[in-house]
C-alpha cells in the first residue's frame, strides 16, 4: 500500500514536469522546423538548377 502511495505522489509530481519540457521541446521543433522550410524555400527562389550560389555568381558577373 505505502509504494502505491508513494507511486502516486512521484507520478502526481514528475507527470506536469515532464508534460511541461515535451511541450516546450515540441514547440522548439516545429520552430526549428519552420526556419528550415523557410531557408529552403528562399534558397530554392534563388538558385537554378541545385545551384545554390546562381545569384551570387550571376552578381560577380555583372561587376
Amino acid at each position: 500500500m505505502a509504494f502505491v502511495v508513494i507511486g502516486f505522489i512521484f507520478y502526481s509530481y514528475l507527470y506536469p514536469v515532464t508534460e511541461k519540457i515535451l511541450n516546450q521541446s515540441m514547440r522548439s521543433a516545429k520552430d526549428i522546423e519552420k526556419k528550415l522550410h523557410d531557408e529552403q524555400a528562399y534558397l530554392s527562389s534563388v538558385s537554378r538548377d541545385g545551384d545554390a550560389t546562381f545569384l551570387i555568381k550571376k552578381i560577380k558577373v555583372r561587376h
